[in-house]
């Protein structure tokens, strides 16, 4: 008996939902529908190139700037590096320091800068750095004596080159009265771009026999570690500090700050975009409340016949029920198809806008300046970036079908959730 309730309830509503082929009434539900899934396809859009953008930056301070865990090195002893390799979890761990100087470059011009002094070894021992560092001039080598690798933009700021002399203004002397500035040379071994501006203009790569001759005092040595997964850090920070006797720190600590910004921005995001289910859902509670006006003769039918109120609430859910499985579906696969090709979209959006100016050179030839000039959207003239990072995560995409489904069902419920015909004889007189 409940399968056949549930057979005629679901074919009473997939009729009211479609009608016949000649009524034109379910021009709402169609535009319901649609709503539904241009909201849908709006929020896995902007979330995945949210995601894009923000795990690109994440991905670049953490494998260049923070790691994944930090330890003062000051106070171990060199042998302690194996050990800390040795731990289940890491994948590499290098020494490095941090210093802040002056550099200069042709024509005397002076930036500040932030000097990463590292192993000269560490292209070798930490592959997640090198992939960052995406060399364009010269060579990774810190080897030899005053060597320096130079952020792409510091380099053109600067106006140096492989093979240049690179200045730096450092503080030199045993105590602070007898502190003052000192000019050294360095030869520029390689230029490196991550794609992240901070750090193609503010970041120099030094070798840590180095450290020494940029400042006097402590070198403020720190260990910095990779995991093979960086969500299990708590454990490792946990067996670290035990192993080294020091404090270890974890990157959701040191970029605490940062991290909550871009996560609350995410958030504001969604809800914001989720304000568009809330105007969908009040047309579909409005043309589920028409619908069961427009019906109302057949419901009293039904009524006579013996059907439940209950069960005629479950004909107009379910239809409300349809119009979001319908645009949920067809939201999530548009959603994915314009995410996965964001930017070969771009490309052709771009070659239809430059279509014109086209016709335009082979029409009048060089009267008008913009004929031939091929337009982007992300020009290097005027864009850092060359393309749109999309990331697509599973979980954000079935959050966004459930969340279009359930504004459909809910509208539906509550448009119906007064529905009673205590005498269908009246009604049916009536009409």
């Amino acid at each position: 008996m409940g399968k056949t309730n549930h057979k005629w309830i679901t074919f009473l509503s997939f009729r009211y939902l479609w009608g016949r082929e000649r009524d034109s009434k379910n021009v709402t539900q169609v535009l319901s529908a649609l709503g539904l899934a241009a909201g849908v396809l709006t929020l896995i859009t902007v979330i995945s190139v949210m995601n894009g953008l923000q795990m690109g930056y994440i991905s670049s301070i953490l494998e260049i700037g923070s790691y994944h865990v930090r330890i003062d090195a000051d106070t171990i002893p060199s042998g302690f590096e194996d050990a800390v390799r040795g731990e289940k979890g890491v994948k590499s761990c290098v020494r490095f320091a941090d210093i802040q100087v002056l550099s200069q470059g042709a024509f005397s011009r002076m930036s500040p800068i932030n000097v990463r002094c590292v192993d000269p070894d560490a292209a070798s021992r930490d592959a997640g750095f090198m992939q960052r560092l995406k060399i364009t001039g010269g060579a990774f080598s810190l080897k030899g004596e005053n060597s320096v690798i130079l952020g792409s933009e510091l380099a053109r700021y600067l106006r140096l080159k492989v093979g240049d002399s690179f200045v730096v203004m450092a503080m030199s002397g045993e105590t602070f009265n007898t502190l003052k500035p000192q000019n050294i040379d360095f030869k520029v071994t390689g230029i490196f771009k991550t794609g992240y501006y901070e750090y193609d203009r503010n970041l120099a790569i030094m070798s840590l026999d180095s450290v020494p001759v940029l400042q006097s005092g402590p070198a403020g040595e720190k260990l910095g570690i990779k995991l093979n997964n960086l969500y299990r850090d708590k454990a490792v920070v946990e067996r670290l500090s035990t192993i080294t006797g020091s404090q270890a720190v974890s990157w959701r600590e040191y970029n605490k700050a940062f991290f909550g910004a871009l996560r609350m921005e995410k958030y504001a995001m969604m809800f914001l975009i989720c304000l568009i289910f809330v105007v969908i859902g009040v047309n579909i509670f409005n043309f589920m409340r028409r619908s069961v006006s427009e019906k109302i003769e057949d419901i009293a039918v039904l009524y006579s016949l013996g059907v439940r109120e209950q069960d005629m609430k479950r004909i107009f859910i379910t239809e409300g029920a349809f119009v979001g499985l319908l645009g949920g579906t067809l939201g999530v696969a548009l959603g994915l198809l314009i995410s996965i090709n964001l930017n070969e979209i771009f490309v052709i959006a771009g070659k239809v806008v430059s279509w014109p100016g086209q016709v335009f050179e082979k029409l009048f030839g060089d009267l008008f300046a913009f004929a031939g000039v091929q337009f982007q959207l992300f020009s290097p003239a005027y864009f850092y970036i060359q393309e749109v990072p999309v990331q697509v995560m599973f979980g954000e995409v079935v959050f966004a079908f459930f969340f279009a489904f359930f504004a459909a069902l809910v509208s539906a419920y509550l448009a119906v959730k007064k529905l009673d015909v205590r005498n269908p004889a009246s009604v049916l007189r009536c009409e």
